[in-house]
Parts: structure tokens; sequence; C-alpha cells
């Protein structure tokens, strides 16, 4: 019997657990377009951009990306900037990068490698990625682990080690190995997936409607939410930041291009390869003394308009907490700027990677202004042009 067996209670009815759930989930599985026609490149475009965010928020961001891009080939034509620019907003930008790099590794060799292993190879793509693609698209029997799997599994079985570190990982590995359903791991691995996301949730799990519960060890022990056996999860940290939205009356605003993050610097580094405004940690500086700052080394002017204040926001990228106070600042003619930063036409913006934190200032900023002869209310017609 092998090791994997071995995870699994005495007595447990594998095959009925089996049926149970599968049955579960023809009559429950969310619709999601990739499930329609699951070829490999919309499955991968799908688990690319469901990592670390919701169904609900990745919808419009695959219908848009797959009617642009419908297959490999499609993008790995695409400059990387336009594939960022249609990434904006789903955060965790370096996952845009890595899906560009894999559809130019698939143009290159004409298609999809066959094997767990040689998609594991593709530019990306971890166990989660390779083996959904393998069982949905390819019928391979391999477990996908995400975290609505990592939650089931380790309720199911009452799992006592941590699955995010040794022994832990590979021990829930193995059992979500010994669970599926090797005639159809496909569905398996989306009916686990959706289990976890419609009954077995982190809080107040819907244990009465779950087609597992007669087979969960924790359920009968009576605290399914004991499990899985996460360590506290350290806080964000916090940073606080300054921003300067410098626009000139002819419908120009002031950005460069994110560079790497320096070895050893601290804060983000999601967003290279985006368009940012001037920006810094905040010090204790009064905001507006600070963005005049900022712009003053950008533009290496003495004098500048008058800075206005826009509502300060927050936002989350990775393990940073991040709060926002930006600052406007409208000039006449745009004066010239040092490199690396440009004037942008504010109508083009919209062909250029804006990520959700500059779209917010720039929301604020254009509301209400006479920029470029137009009025831009908050709702206006050069807003939505640029996709705000």
């Amino acid at each position: 019997m092998p090791r994997a067996a071995g995870l699994l209670p005495a007595g447990l009815d594998l095959a009925g657990l089996r049926r149970s759930l599968l049955a579960w989930y023809r009559r429950n599985a969310r619709r999601l377009p990739w499930r329609d026609d699951p070829q490999p490149w919309a499955v991968l475009v799908s688990e690319m951009m469901l990592q670390q965010t919701q169904v609900a928020t990745v919808l419009p961001y695959w219908r848009r990306f797959m009617q642009r891009w419908p297959s490999p080939r499609a993008l790995a034509r695409a400059p990387l900037d336009q594939v960022l620019a249609a990434w904006a907003g789903l955060g965790y930008y370096r996952r845009a990068r890595y899906l560009h790099a894999a559809a130019q590794v698939l143009a290159a060799r004409g298609g999809f490698p066959d094997s767990v292993e040689g998609l594991r190879n593709l530019p990306g793509l971890g166990d989660y990625a390779a083996a959904a693609v393998a069982s949905i698209s390819m019928g391979l029997p391999v477990a996908v682990v995400d975290g609505n799997v990592v939650r089931v599994a380790s309720r199911l079985l009452a799992l006592e080690a941590d699955p995010t570190r040794e022994p832990g990982k590979s021990e829930l590995r193995a059992a979500a190995q010994a669970l599926l359903a090797p005639q159809e791991p496909g569905d398996w691995n989306q009916a686990m997936m959706d289990l976890g996301a419609m009954v077995c949730s982190p809080e107040r799990p819907g244990c009465p409607l779950c087609p597992l519960a007669r087979h969960c060890r924790a359920a009968a022990q009576g605290d399914p939410e004991a499990y899985p056996r996460l360590p506290k999860r350290a806080a964000a940290t916090a940073r606080s930041e300054v921003a300067a939205l410098a626009l000139a009356r002819q419908g120009k605003c002031l950005l460069a291009l994110v560079r790497p993050r320096g070895k050893g610097e601290a804060g983000p580094g999601e967003l290279e390869g985006y368009w940012a405004f001037p920006s810094a940690e905040a010090e204790a500086l009064h905001p507006a003394e600070q963005a005049a700052g900022l712009l003053r080394q950008a533009l290496g002017l003495k004098r500048l308009p008058p800075a206005e204040p826009l509502k300060p926001f927050s936002r989350s990228i990775t393990r940073w907490r991040i709060s926002t106070q930006a600052l406007r600042f409208v000039f006449g003619p745009a004066p010239a700027a040092k490199a690396p930063w440009q004037w942008v036409e504010a109508k083009a913006l919209a062909k250029r990677p804006l990520a959700a934190g500059e779209k917010r200032i720039l929301e604020q900023g254009l509301a209400s202004l006479e920029l470029g002869g137009a009025k831009l209310g908050k709702k206006g017609q050069q807003q939505m042009e640029l996709g705000l």
C-alpha cells in the first residue's frame, strides 16, 4: 500500500466519499467560463489569475484577456506593456510577466507539454497551476492543492501538522493525492475547490450541507474550524506614502516607468513595468512639502503651483498595507521633465499599464478639473476612456 494511503483513516469508505462529492459537484458546480471548454490555455489563464484573487474579480479580466489573446501565440506576440495594462487591477503583477513568458515558450515549442513535469518547467507555473492544467485539461491523475483543498482535506482527515511547512506540507499533498478520484481527476479537483469555496468555508462552515459530513473527522470532533492547523498570520507591514499628481492644462500628467527594486530596498516590488506618479515613503515633513520636493526633483523647478490634497486611501500589495496621501499640482504648459519622468497624454493612459493605486489617484485628481479644454467630472467621458 502506498504511503499516501496510510494517511487515510481505517474504515474510510473512499469509494463512497468520491461518489458523494462528485454527485454534489454535478448538481452544484459553479458556472465558470473556462469550464465550458477546458482547453489548456483557457485553464492556464484562469489559474494564473485566480492565485490570491477571488473568482468574482477574475471573471471580467479573464473574458477580456481571452477575447484579446485567445492563444499562447497571440499573447506571445503582444508587447509586455499591453499585457501589464490588461492585468492592472488584479494585483500580484508578477503573474502577468510569468504568463507572458510562458506564452512565448509555448508558442516556440508549438503547444503544451503533455506531462505535469513539462508543465512545471514553464515560467511561473508551480505545482498548483501545473496540476490544474494537467488534471482539468488533460485528464492526468494529479491532485491540485490550493487553499480550499488544504482546508477540506485537513478537516476531512483531521490532519494535525501545519500544512504550510514540512512535514505537514508533504503529508497534505500525499493525502490530497490519495483522495483523488483517478478516473475523473479534473472534476474531482474542481469539486474539492468548489466545496471549500461554497460550503467548507474558513469560518462557520456549512457542515449540514456538506456531502462529506459523514466522512469528516473534524466535524465528528465538533470543531471543524480548528483545522487546518495554521500558524498565526503575520500582520501586514504598514507603510505610508506621499504621491504627487502633476497635471498640465494641455491634457498631460507626469509619470515614470517603475524600475526593479534595488537590493535591500524596502517596499513592495510587484509594480515593476507599470507607470507611476512621483511618490516616496512618508517622512516627518508635511505631505504637501514632501510632494513638492518630489516634483522639484522631477522637474528641476523651484516654484510650483499650489498643492491640493486628495482624499487619502489604503490598499494592500502582497504583505504590505499602504496608506497613500496624494497631492495634486496643476500646471499651465507642461514644464520640461528630467529622466525618467515623462509627460504623458491623459487620453493615452488607457494603453499604458497603471496599477490600481495610480488609477485611484488619477480618478480623484481629474474629478471636476478642466484639463485640455474639457471638464472631467468623476463620471465624465474622458475618465471612461481611461478605463477608470
